[in-house]
């Protein structure tokens, strides 16, 4: 059969365009900006606050970059084992019946590429337990910092370990805290956990805890993260801490796009004996 010569001049270039197509390599990520253009962008939002840049992440997709950094400011607290009264006058004799300290916040700022050009897209305050003093270097401890779709809905989340020193409480002394905090990664990110993995005080009359982490498809597959680890309380009698297990899950909540801590079921109370039935 011949083969008609306008026929090869339409189907030709379709074949050449469509093995183009499949052959073309994905899209390539942007390249990351570096710690002194971040901190140049965060400056311009920022102000006068005194602040650090920690670490710059990989595009997440879109040429959005997440940048971890922290802010200093002075943090002061009324003195803990003076009554209001007290405070009440000391204020009044002009005296300062504060306790202060240096405390370091963590922040998660997402930088946004439009037009080309590179601007900060929203900036999160990171949630802590209590109020975070300054290491002996000075910085904010980071851990793992992996991008993935945890929850299951279709976007990915940020997943972010850190660890800091609490601030040094008279008669106790201070508490490690290590924790772990989801973050969504929307336009406007939000929290969707923060959960504590360890805390390690100086006073051995304070309880220390120690957690590992995982995620499972969890009851019905609704995602659980799931901490299992131990809970140290002082034996006095035998003046030592005595470890026992626990274990924790937090489902997540689609409507809320957060993760709830799910309580522990209560063992069912035994009936009671209706009036006239025998018993044994």
């Amino acid at each position: 059969m011949r083969t008609r010569p306008f026929t090869l001049a339409l189907v030709l270039p379709l074949l050449t365009a469509t093995a183009f197509a499949q052959s073309a390599p994905p899209a390539a990520k942007a390249a990351k900006p570096g710690k002194p253009q971040a901190t140049a962008l965060l400056k311009a939002k920022l102000a006068k606050t005194p602040f650090r840049v920690s670490d710059v992440l990989d595009d997440i997709g879109g040429g959005r970059f997440p940048v971890l950094y922290t802010t200093s400011a002075k943090h002061c607290d009324p003195h803990p084992a003076m009554s209001e009264e007290d405070i009440r006058a000391e204020r009044k004799a002009g005296n300062n019946p504060d306790i202060c300290v240096q405390a370091v916040y963590p922040h998660l700022g997402i930088l946004g590429s439009s037009g080309g050009e590179l601007s900060v897209e929203s900036l999160t305050d990171l949630p802590t337990t209590t109020t975070p003093s300054t290491d002996l270097e000075g910085k904010f401890l980071w851990g793992i910092t992996p991008v993935k779709d945890f929850d299951g809905d279709g976007k990915p989340e940020l997943l972010l370990i850190y660890s800091y020193a609490g601030a040094v409480e008279p008669g106790v002394g201070t508490t490690n805290y290590r924790e772990l905090t989801l973050v969504n990664l929307e336009p406007k990110p939000t929290i969707a956990a923060n959960v504590i993995l360890r805390t390690d005080p100086e006073a051995e009359t304070l309880d220390s805890t120690d957690f590992k982490y995982k995620f499972t498809p969890g009851t019905g597959a609704i995602p659980e993260l799931v901490l299992d680890g131990t809970i140290s309380a002082l034996d006095e009698k035998a003046d030592e801490k005595r470890p026992r297990k626990e274990k924790r899950a937090y489902r997540y909540d689609a409507t809320s796009d957060k993760w709830s801590l799910v309580e522990p079921q209560k063992p069912a109370a035994k009936a009671k004996p209706t009036a006239g039935a025998k018993t044994k």
